[in-house]
């Protein structure tokens, strides 16, 4: 048993020996000599990497790669809108073809979110994200071979199958790779890297070439696959595949050096956890998704809490941010474009500082607040555009509320409706539900994405830029209300008393050590 590296044959065998009741000094003696053979490894450059910052944090940092790249393939358009509609445009398009380019990127996610929640447990989390940025390869090299807006249309697809994937098996992969009191924080590096990518797209987009975006965009992916290729599988993953030998590698190297004894407690109840929900048939389907009264709560819960955070404006402020800083912008101390690229510096630290209070505060207030948060600024922002379109009274001097009504919306946003939906999204369903789940959110937000991008032009060339931000705020308010009725707290819980919760019971008084927040 010194060697990490065991024929495939023996480790179910070697594993059922080792998780059996009566073999616990068995278990915890293997766990010491996986971190001393993890620590001869270190010796190589490569494997040093992984021992000395080998833990879930860094993990789940580098997984969020796959976001922030999803992020350049949402914000790249921003500050390239007004190049693309201008007479020195590489692929000349209308006003009509931008905003079906736009909104192109919400149509591949119909596709990839079912069939990447049913992969996640044949094949792995890891082998999904892979996909999904090789994805995000293929669509810059369409983009950079083909210059036609056809070519734009399609890869600005292929970007959005990518995403589908992303934002279906990232959140799942980061929730099952944490512990239970650090889960919050870790499933908020989604929405750090996220805002980390639009950021980045927002400073170089202005700056640098057409094509020179394009190329450092794709050399993100080639970086991606370099460091992913280190990290370990979700434990939860082998445990449903019973290979249960590889689940204690993978926990014990995400754990670093953890006493073995709790790492050994820790394996015992995700044992414990999949061995009741796999217990049922073996294929799962969507009716399944509906099967309790839990999974019927959580589903509703994460679907309004989805589609509020993608009807809220977010994705249309940040496809059209550039554009709406353009409006009275005579006088105005700083660009278009520097407002936007302060907007997405602002919502990276908001984001980053929230990661402490998800686990702290919890979630519903974090939520509650949030949302209510961008209800107000949605109607501050509709009041500006509705007085600038019907309204004689010059508004110059009051350009400036449009910048800080988008500024206290992605402070409200970022540290609640963003990283707190993901977070609940990897807490409230069961494990073999929860890639099925994950597809179904992530469908509900493509639909209300798509809607609210291709809607965002027309509402604006028919009827004015204000009815878009009274429709947003509308969203924000109703998700207020239905999640003040319904959400409970789930911060520091174990995902079965979560269930437990869900399904009208108490959560248990006594925690284990890996429970406790």
């Amino acid at each position: 048993m010194s060697r990490i590296e065991m024929d495939t044959t023996n480790n179910k065998q070697d594993a059922a020996l080792l998780l059996g009741q009566n073999e616990e000094n068995s278990l915890s003696k293997t766990i010491k000599i996986i971190q001393l053979n993890k620590r001869e490894e270190s010796k190589s450059c490569s494997k040093m990497i992984m021992n000395f910052a080998t833990n879930q944090y860094v993990a789940g940092f580098i997984g969020s790669i796959s976001v922030m790249i999803g992020a350049t393939c949402i914000a790249w358009v921003a500050p390239m809108l007004h190049i693309l509609q201008g007479p020195d445009s590489p692929v000349p398009m209308s006003s009509e073809q931008t905003s079906w380019m736009v909104s192109f990127i919400e149509i591949g996610p119909f596709f990839t979110p079912t069939i990447s929640g049913i992969l996640s447990d044949r094949i792995g989390r890891k082998p999904c994200i892979y996909f999904s940025v090789f994805l995000y390869l293929a669509s810059w090299i369409l983009i950079l071979s083909v210059y036609t807006v056809p070519a734009l249309y399609a890869a600005r697809t292929l970007q959005g199958m990518a995403l589908g994937i992303t934002f279906t098996i990232v959140p799942m992969y980061l929730g099952e790779i944490a512990e239970n009191h650090i889960r919050g924080a870790l499933t908020t590096l989604f929405q750090t890297l996220f805002h980390v990518g639009l950021l980045f797209e927002y400073c170089i987009g202005p700056y640098f070439a057409y094509e020179t975006v394009l190329y450092v965009n794709g050399a993100l992916s080639v970086v991606f696959f370099a460091l992913f290729y280190f990290q370990v599988e979700s434990p939860y993953y082998y445990l449903i595949k019973n290979n249960e030998y590889k689940a204690l590698l993978a926990l014990t190297t995400l754990r670093g050096n953890q006493p073995a004894v709790k790492i050994e407690q820790e394996l015992r109840e995700m044992k414990t956890v999949i061995d009741k929900e796999m217990s049922g048939p073996s294929k799962v389907s969507f009716s399944d998704v509906f099967k309790t009264k839990a999974d019927r709560k959580a589903l509703f819960l994460v679907v309004v809490i989805t589609v509020t955070k993608a009807y809220c404006g977010l994705l249309a402020i940040l496809s059209y941010a550039t554009e709406a800083f353009r409006v009275n912008d005579e006088g105005s101390v700083l660009g278009p474009n520097e407002y936007t690229i302060l907007i997405g510096l602002e919502m990276v630290i908001v984001v980053a500082i929230s990661a402490k209070f998800v686990d702290s505060l919890g979630r519903r207030p974090l939520i509650l607040a949030s949302s209510f948060g961008c209800f107000v600024c949605n109607i501050l922002v509709c009041v500006y555009f509705y007085m600038n379109q019907y309204s004689s009274y010059d508004l110059t001097k009051y350009h400036w509320m449009i910048f800080s009504s988008f500024s206290l919306f992605a402070f409200f946003f970022s540290f609640g409706l963003g990283p707190v939906a993901l977070t609940l999204q990897s807490e409230l369903f069961p494990t073999n539900t929860r890639g099925i789940a994950s597809s179904f959110c992530a469908l509900s937000f493509t639909v209300a994405s798509f809607l609210c991008l291709k809607l965002y032009q027309v509402f604006t060339d028919q009827y004015g830029l204000y009815l878009n931000y009274l429709i947003f705020s509308i969203f924000c308010l109703i998700g207020f209300i239905l999640t003040f009725i319904f959400l409970p707290e789930t911060k520091g819980k174990s995902f079965t008393e979560i269930r437990l919760q869900m399904n009208g019971g108490e959560s248990t008084d006594v925690e284990s050590p890996t429970t406790k927040s």
